[in-house]
Protein backbone atom coordinates (compact mmCIF):
# COMPACT_ATOMS: atom_id res chain seq x y z
CA UNK A 1 0.00 0.00 0.00
CA UNK A 2 1.27 3.46 -0.92
CA UNK A 3 2.27 5.73 1.93
CA UNK A 4 0.24 8.89 2.54
CA UNK A 5 2.68 11.77 2.11
CA UNK A 6 2.45 14.83 4.37
CA UNK A 7 4.55 17.98 4.34
CA UNK A 8 4.54 19.78 7.70
CA UNK A 9 5.19 23.52 7.74
CA UNK A 10 5.82 25.03 11.16
CA UNK A 11 8.81 23.29 12.73
CA UNK A 12 11.31 26.00 13.72
CA UNK A 13 14.49 26.42 15.74
CA UNK A 14 12.55 27.78 18.73
CA UNK A 15 11.28 24.97 20.95
CA UNK A 16 7.63 25.68 21.67
CA UNK A 17 4.24 24.00 21.66
CA UNK A 18 4.13 23.42 17.89
CA UNK A 19 7.61 21.89 17.85
CA UNK A 20 6.72 19.59 20.76
CA UNK A 21 3.52 18.55 19.01
CA UNK A 22 5.30 17.80 15.74
CA UNK A 23 8.05 15.70 17.32
CA UNK A 24 5.50 13.75 19.35
CA UNK A 25 3.60 12.99 16.14
CA UNK A 26 6.84 11.98 14.40
CA UNK A 27 7.83 9.63 17.21
CA UNK A 28 4.50 7.85 17.37
CA UNK A 29 3.02 7.79 13.87
CA UNK A 30 3.14 4.61 11.77
CA UNK A 31 5.99 5.38 9.37
CA UNK A 32 5.09 2.35 7.24
CA UNK A 33 1.83 4.13 6.32
CA UNK A 34 2.81 7.80 6.47
CA UNK A 35 5.76 9.78 5.09
CA UNK A 36 6.35 12.97 7.05
CA UNK A 37 8.56 15.72 5.56
CA UNK A 38 9.22 19.29 6.71
CA UNK A 39 9.73 22.74 5.16
CA UNK A 40 12.04 25.25 6.83
CA UNK A 41 14.19 28.31 6.12
CA UNK A 42 17.79 28.08 4.92
CA UNK A 43 20.30 28.71 7.69
CA UNK A 44 17.87 27.62 10.40
CA UNK A 45 18.62 24.49 12.42
CA UNK A 46 15.15 23.32 13.29
CA UNK A 47 14.42 21.51 16.54
CA UNK A 48 15.12 17.76 16.57
CA UNK A 49 16.85 17.98 13.16
CA UNK A 50 19.08 14.93 13.56
CA UNK A 51 16.20 12.77 14.73
CA UNK A 52 13.89 13.94 11.94
CA UNK A 53 16.50 13.17 9.29
CA UNK A 54 16.37 9.48 10.22
CA UNK A 55 13.00 9.04 8.49
CA UNK A 56 12.08 12.39 6.91
CA UNK A 57 13.24 14.86 4.29
CA UNK A 58 13.84 18.48 5.26
CA UNK A 59 13.43 21.05 2.48
CA UNK A 60 14.55 24.67 2.65
CA UNK A 61 13.62 27.99 1.10
CA UNK A 62 15.39 31.31 1.42
CA UNK A 63 14.30 33.23 4.49
CA UNK A 64 11.63 35.78 3.76
CA UNK A 65 13.55 38.37 5.79
CA UNK A 66 16.82 37.91 3.89
CA UNK A 67 15.58 38.07 0.30
CA UNK A 68 11.85 38.34 -0.37
CA UNK A 69 12.03 37.84 -4.14
CA UNK A 70 14.23 34.75 -3.79
CA UNK A 71 11.93 33.49 -1.05
CA UNK A 72 8.95 33.63 -3.43
CA UNK A 73 10.94 32.02 -6.26
CA UNK A 74 12.05 29.22 -3.94
CA UNK A 75 8.46 28.60 -2.84
CA UNK A 76 7.20 28.50 -6.42
CA UNK A 77 9.98 26.14 -7.52
CA UNK A 78 9.50 23.85 -4.54
CA UNK A 79 5.72 23.56 -4.67
CA UNK A 80 5.64 23.08 -8.47
CA UNK A 81 7.91 20.06 -8.05
CA UNK A 82 6.31 18.66 -4.87
CA UNK A 83 3.90 15.75 -4.72
CA UNK A 84 2.14 15.51 -1.35
CA UNK A 85 -1.28 14.29 -0.35
CA UNK A 86 -1.37 16.93 2.36
CA UNK A 87 0.48 20.13 3.13
CA UNK A 88 -0.15 20.69 6.83
CA UNK A 89 0.39 24.27 8.04
CA UNK A 90 0.80 24.84 11.78
CA UNK A 91 -0.26 28.41 12.58
CA UNK A 92 -0.20 31.06 15.27
CA UNK A 93 -1.34 33.75 12.79
CA UNK A 94 -1.30 34.39 9.02
CA UNK A 95 1.69 36.72 8.61
CA UNK A 96 3.69 34.15 6.59
CA UNK A 97 0.78 33.73 4.17
CA UNK A 98 2.78 33.34 0.95
CA UNK A 99 3.54 29.68 1.67
CA UNK A 100 -0.17 28.89 1.92
CA UNK A 101 -1.05 30.91 -1.20
CA UNK A 102 1.70 29.27 -3.26
CA UNK A 103 0.89 25.78 -1.98
CA UNK A 104 -2.72 26.23 -3.10
CA UNK A 105 -1.72 27.73 -6.45
CA UNK A 106 1.03 25.34 -7.49
CA UNK A 107 0.03 21.97 -5.99
CA UNK A 108 -2.87 19.55 -6.03
CA UNK A 109 -2.32 18.74 -2.38
CA UNK A 110 -5.04 19.06 0.22
CA UNK A 111 -4.07 21.96 2.45
CA UNK A 112 -4.64 21.75 6.19
CA UNK A 113 -4.71 24.93 8.29
CA UNK A 114 -4.00 23.97 11.91
CA UNK A 115 -4.69 26.57 14.59
CA UNK A 116 -2.47 26.40 17.67
CA UNK A 117 -3.58 29.67 19.29
CA UNK A 118 -6.63 31.46 20.69
CA UNK A 119 -7.24 35.16 21.47
CA UNK A 120 -3.80 36.06 20.15
CA UNK A 121 -2.79 39.69 20.67
CA UNK A 122 0.04 40.37 18.22
CA UNK A 123 2.43 42.91 19.72
CA UNK A 124 4.31 43.81 16.52
CA UNK A 125 2.46 46.28 14.28
CA UNK A 126 4.23 44.88 11.21
CA UNK A 127 3.31 41.28 12.04
CA UNK A 128 -0.28 42.27 12.79
CA UNK A 129 -0.61 44.09 9.45
CA UNK A 130 0.92 41.17 7.53
CA UNK A 131 -1.36 38.73 9.33
CA UNK A 132 -4.46 40.75 8.44
CA UNK A 133 -3.37 40.97 4.79
CA UNK A 134 -2.57 37.26 4.79
CA UNK A 135 -5.93 36.28 6.24
CA UNK A 136 -7.78 38.35 3.64
CA UNK A 137 -5.84 36.71 0.79
CA UNK A 138 -6.25 33.21 2.19
CA UNK A 139 -9.99 33.63 2.83
CA UNK A 140 -10.68 34.68 -0.78
CA UNK A 141 -10.83 31.04 -1.85
CA UNK A 142 -11.71 29.01 1.20
CA UNK A 143 -10.83 25.51 -0.03
CA UNK A 144 -8.90 24.38 3.05
CA UNK A 145 -9.30 21.64 5.59
CA UNK A 146 -9.23 23.14 9.09
CA UNK A 147 -8.18 21.69 12.41
CA UNK A 148 -7.38 23.17 15.82
CA UNK A 149 -5.80 22.10 19.08
CA UNK A 150 -8.92 23.21 20.98
CA UNK A 151 -12.43 24.50 20.37
CA UNK A 152 -11.31 28.02 21.35
CA UNK A 153 -8.36 27.90 18.93
CA UNK A 154 -10.56 26.90 16.01
CA UNK A 155 -13.26 29.47 16.70
CA UNK A 156 -10.64 32.20 17.06
CA UNK A 157 -8.65 31.50 13.89
CA UNK A 158 -11.46 30.56 11.50
CA UNK A 159 -14.28 32.89 12.61
CA UNK A 160 -14.06 35.03 9.44
CA UNK A 161 -13.79 32.16 6.95
CA UNK A 162 -16.66 31.17 4.69
CA UNK A 163 -16.42 27.58 5.88
CA UNK A 164 -16.10 27.83 9.67
CA UNK A 165 -16.22 24.13 10.47
CA UNK A 166 -13.08 22.52 11.84
CA UNK A 167 -11.96 19.36 13.61
CA UNK A 168 -10.28 19.34 17.01
CA UNK A 169 -7.09 17.27 17.16
CA UNK A 170 -5.71 17.03 20.68
CA UNK A 171 -2.04 17.81 21.22
CA UNK A 172 -0.91 14.52 22.71
CA UNK A 173 2.04 13.91 25.00
CA UNK A 174 3.94 10.88 26.22
CA UNK A 175 2.15 10.67 29.56
CA UNK A 176 4.46 7.95 30.91
CA UNK A 177 7.46 10.21 30.34
CA UNK A 178 6.03 12.79 32.76
CA UNK A 179 5.24 10.38 35.57
CA UNK A 180 6.52 11.75 38.88
CA UNK A 181 9.97 10.45 39.78
CA UNK A 182 11.48 10.78 43.26
CA UNK A 183 14.91 10.09 41.74
CA UNK A 184 14.56 12.94 39.23
CA UNK A 185 13.22 15.20 41.97
CA UNK A 186 16.25 14.69 44.18
CA UNK A 187 18.68 14.90 41.24
CA UNK A 188 17.35 18.21 39.86
CA UNK A 189 16.99 19.79 43.28
CA UNK A 190 20.58 18.87 44.11
CA UNK A 191 21.77 20.16 40.73
CA UNK A 192 20.02 23.52 41.25
CA UNK A 193 20.92 23.65 44.97
CA UNK A 194 17.27 23.94 46.02
CA UNK A 195 16.99 20.73 48.07
CA UNK A 196 15.11 22.33 50.97
CA UNK A 197 13.00 24.81 48.96
CA UNK A 198 9.33 25.10 48.09
CA UNK A 199 9.51 25.20 44.28
CA UNK A 200 7.03 27.21 42.25
CA UNK A 201 7.36 26.17 38.59
CA UNK A 202 6.58 27.68 35.21
CA UNK A 203 7.49 26.53 31.68
CA UNK A 204 7.15 28.81 28.69
CA UNK A 205 8.83 31.26 26.35
CA UNK A 206 9.71 34.54 28.01
CA UNK A 207 7.26 36.61 25.96
CA UNK A 208 4.31 38.89 26.75
CA UNK A 209 1.74 36.16 26.12
CA UNK A 210 2.98 34.11 29.07
CA UNK A 211 2.50 37.02 31.51
CA UNK A 212 5.70 36.46 33.50
CA UNK A 213 5.61 39.99 34.89
CA UNK A 214 2.46 39.16 36.79
CA UNK A 215 3.96 35.81 37.77
CA UNK A 216 6.82 37.66 39.48
CA UNK A 217 4.30 39.70 41.45
CA UNK A 218 2.48 36.52 42.49
CA UNK A 219 5.77 34.95 43.56
CA UNK A 220 6.69 37.96 45.68
CA UNK A 221 3.44 37.43 47.58
CA UNK A 222 4.20 33.71 47.92
CA UNK A 223 7.55 34.62 49.49
CA UNK A 224 5.71 36.66 52.09
CA UNK A 225 3.84 33.48 53.06
CA UNK A 226 6.67 30.96 52.65
CA UNK A 227 10.13 32.53 52.79
CA UNK A 228 12.04 29.43 51.60
CA UNK A 229 10.33 29.46 48.20
CA UNK A 230 12.05 29.62 44.81
CA UNK A 231 10.61 30.34 41.38
CA UNK A 232 11.86 27.94 38.71
CA UNK A 233 11.45 29.53 35.25
CA UNK A 234 12.11 27.19 32.30
CA UNK A 235 12.31 28.86 28.92
CA UNK A 236 14.06 31.60 27.01
CA UNK A 237 12.92 34.70 25.20
CA UNK A 238 13.40 38.36 24.48
CA UNK A 239 11.91 39.49 27.81
CA UNK A 240 14.49 37.82 30.03
CA UNK A 241 16.46 40.99 30.77
CA UNK A 242 13.29 42.96 31.56
CA UNK A 243 12.10 40.19 33.85
CA UNK A 244 15.43 40.13 35.65
CA UNK A 245 15.19 43.89 36.09
CA UNK A 246 11.66 43.60 37.50
CA UNK A 247 12.81 40.83 39.85
CA UNK A 248 15.54 43.16 41.13
CA UNK A 249 13.00 45.92 41.70
CA UNK A 250 10.81 43.50 43.65
CA UNK A 251 13.88 42.30 45.57
CA UNK A 252 13.19 38.65 44.72
CA UNK A 253 16.11 38.07 42.32
CA UNK A 254 17.93 35.72 44.71
CA UNK A 255 14.91 33.41 44.81
CA UNK A 256 14.59 32.85 41.06
CA UNK A 257 16.25 30.05 39.10
CA UNK A 258 16.37 30.45 35.30
CA UNK A 259 16.74 27.40 33.06
CA UNK A 260 16.83 27.87 29.30
CA UNK A 261 15.19 25.38 26.95
CA UNK A 262 15.80 21.78 28.00
CA UNK A 263 14.58 18.46 26.61
CA UNK A 264 14.23 17.18 30.19
CA UNK A 265 11.10 19.13 31.17
CA UNK A 266 9.72 15.99 32.81
CA UNK A 267 12.65 15.81 35.24
CA UNK A 268 12.29 19.46 36.20
CA UNK A 269 8.56 19.04 36.77
CA UNK A 270 9.24 16.27 39.27
CA UNK A 271 11.36 18.80 41.18
CA UNK A 272 8.50 21.32 41.38
CA UNK A 273 5.90 21.55 44.15
CA UNK A 274 3.29 23.59 42.30
CA UNK A 275 2.78 24.92 38.75
CA UNK A 276 1.64 28.52 38.18
CA UNK A 277 0.60 29.60 34.68
CA UNK A 278 -1.09 33.05 34.45
CA UNK A 279 -0.86 33.13 30.64
CA UNK A 280 -2.90 35.78 28.79
CA UNK A 281 -4.05 33.33 26.11
CA UNK A 282 -3.24 29.86 24.75
CA UNK A 283 -4.46 27.69 21.92
CA UNK A 284 -4.46 24.90 24.45
CA UNK A 285 -1.48 25.04 26.80
CA UNK A 286 -0.01 21.55 26.38
CA UNK A 287 2.48 22.24 29.16
CA UNK A 288 -0.48 22.09 31.55
CA UNK A 289 -1.22 18.53 30.43
CA UNK A 290 2.44 17.72 31.09
CA UNK A 291 2.25 19.30 34.53
CA UNK A 292 -0.87 17.34 35.44
CA UNK A 293 0.80 14.16 34.18
CA UNK A 294 3.54 14.91 36.72
CA UNK A 295 0.88 15.21 39.41
CA UNK A 296 1.32 18.95 39.90
CA UNK A 297 -1.48 21.21 41.02
CA UNK A 298 -1.86 23.90 38.38
CA UNK A 299 -3.01 27.46 39.05
CA UNK A 300 -3.97 29.08 35.77
CA UNK A 301 -5.75 32.12 34.33
CA UNK A 302 -9.47 31.56 33.77
CA UNK A 303 -9.26 32.55 30.09
CA UNK A 304 -7.49 29.34 29.05
CA UNK A 305 -9.37 26.57 27.17
CA UNK A 306 -11.53 24.25 29.26
CA UNK A 307 -9.89 21.25 27.55
CA UNK A 308 -6.82 21.59 29.81
CA UNK A 309 -8.93 20.58 32.83
CA UNK A 310 -8.10 16.89 32.58
CA UNK A 311 -8.03 16.47 36.35
CA UNK A 312 -9.25 18.07 39.55
CA UNK A 313 -5.75 19.54 39.96
CA UNK A 314 -6.46 22.61 37.82
CA UNK A 315 -7.48 25.79 39.65
CA UNK A 316 -8.65 28.80 37.65
CA UNK A 317 -8.18 32.36 38.89
CA UNK A 318 -9.11 35.59 37.12
CA UNK A 319 -6.29 37.82 35.94
CA UNK A 320 -8.34 40.68 37.36
CA UNK A 321 -7.62 39.37 40.84
CA UNK A 322 -4.59 40.82 42.65
CA UNK A 323 -1.34 38.90 42.97
CA UNK A 324 -1.93 38.50 46.70
CA UNK A 325 -5.15 36.57 46.14
CA UNK A 326 -3.38 34.28 43.66
CA UNK A 327 -0.69 33.60 46.26
CA UNK A 328 -3.26 32.88 48.98
CA UNK A 329 -5.09 30.39 46.76
CA UNK A 330 -1.86 28.69 45.75
CA UNK A 331 -0.57 28.33 49.28
CA UNK A 332 -3.80 27.13 50.85
CA UNK A 333 -3.81 24.00 48.67
CA UNK A 334 -2.08 20.88 49.96
CA UNK A 335 0.96 20.12 47.75
CA UNK A 336 1.71 16.69 49.23
CA UNK A 337 3.50 14.53 46.63
CA UNK A 338 1.99 11.21 47.74
CA UNK A 339 -0.79 11.37 45.12
CA UNK A 340 1.32 12.50 42.17
CA UNK A 341 1.80 9.08 40.58
CA UNK A 342 -1.93 8.26 40.84
CA UNK A 343 -2.84 11.32 38.79
CA UNK A 344 -0.62 10.17 35.91
CA UNK A 345 -2.90 7.17 35.31
CA UNK A 346 -5.89 9.48 34.95
CA UNK A 347 -4.17 11.55 32.25
CA UNK A 348 -3.10 8.31 30.54
CA UNK A 349 -6.78 7.46 30.02
CA UNK A 350 -7.55 10.85 28.45
CA UNK A 351 -7.47 11.90 24.79
CA UNK A 352 -4.17 13.68 25.47
CA UNK A 353 -2.22 10.45 25.62
CA UNK A 354 0.08 10.55 22.58
CA UNK A 355 -0.93 7.09 21.32
CA UNK A 356 -4.61 8.05 21.22
CA UNK A 357 -3.83 11.48 19.81
CA UNK A 358 -1.73 10.16 16.92
CA UNK A 359 -4.25 7.41 16.13
CA UNK A 360 -6.87 10.14 15.76
CA UNK A 361 -4.56 12.08 13.43
CA UNK A 362 -3.84 8.98 11.35
CA UNK A 363 -7.58 8.37 11.03
CA UNK A 364 -8.07 11.99 9.97
CA UNK A 365 -5.44 11.72 7.23
CA UNK A 366 -6.99 8.49 5.92
CA UNK A 367 -10.58 9.74 5.99
CA UNK A 368 -9.94 13.17 4.46
CA UNK A 369 -7.86 11.86 1.57
CA UNK A 370 -10.93 11.83 -0.67
CA UNK A 371 -12.55 15.00 0.62
CA UNK A 372 -12.87 17.98 -1.65
CA UNK A 373 -14.01 21.36 -0.38
CA UNK A 374 -16.20 23.22 -2.86
CA UNK A 375 -15.95 27.00 -2.93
Amino acid sequence: MRKIKILHVGMSSNLGGIEKYLINVYRNIDHTQFQLDYLAFKGEKICFLDELLEKSNIYYTTSRKKNYVKYLNDLKRFFKSSNYDYIHFHLMEFSCFERIIYAKKYTKSKIILHSHIANHKISSIKTKLLSEIGELKIRKKDVYLKVACSKNAGEYMFKKFKHKTFDVLNNGINVDEFKFSEIDRLMIRKKLKIEDKFVVGNVGRLVEQKNHKFLLEIFKEILEIKSNSVLLLIGKGKLKEKLMEKANNLNIQDNIVYVENTDKINEYMSAMDVFVFPSLFEGLGIVLIEAQSSGLKCFISDTLPEEVNVSEYVFRISLNEPAGLWAQNIMKEDTCIDNRIKLNAKIKNSDFDIIKSVKKLEKYYKEKIGDRIIE
